[in-house]
């Protein structure tokens, strides 16, 4: 979302306004929810690309419980203990498929 001012040349075409911002202070934190759902940023989507999921209709499967291993000899020099943790996922499983959703943002 950009960072328009009211009247002062918005997208909208409001030529007079609160001269408030849109989408908040330029300068304000990202915004942590979008309509009542939380925003989590990854890199691992493509720009302009937003996925919408409702996460009680995700699924993932486990093989194997999460196993704790500690070693207090791993990092003895530093007097630090390391902390080793594992896990199996079988899959990832969406109950309906209207239950995640891709939106991508038009080329401009």
């Amino acid at each position: 979302m950009g960072f328009y001012r009211y009247g002062s040349g918005s997208p909208e075409g409001k030529g007079s306004g609160s001269g408030a911002y849109q989408g908040g202070s330029p300068t304000d934190s990202p915004a942590s929810t979008a309509w009542g759902l939380p925003v989590l940023v990854s890199g691992f989507l493509p720009a302009k690309t937003v996925v919408v999921a409702d996460a009680s209709r995700i699924v993932v499967g486990l093989r194997r419980n999460a196993q704790v291993k500690i070693s207090e000899d791993a990092r003895f020099d530093s007097d630090e203990v390391g902390f080793k943790l594992t896990m199996r996922v079988a899959g990832v499983s969406i109950a309906e498929a209207a239950s995640v959703q891709i939106l991508k943002a038009a080329a401009a």
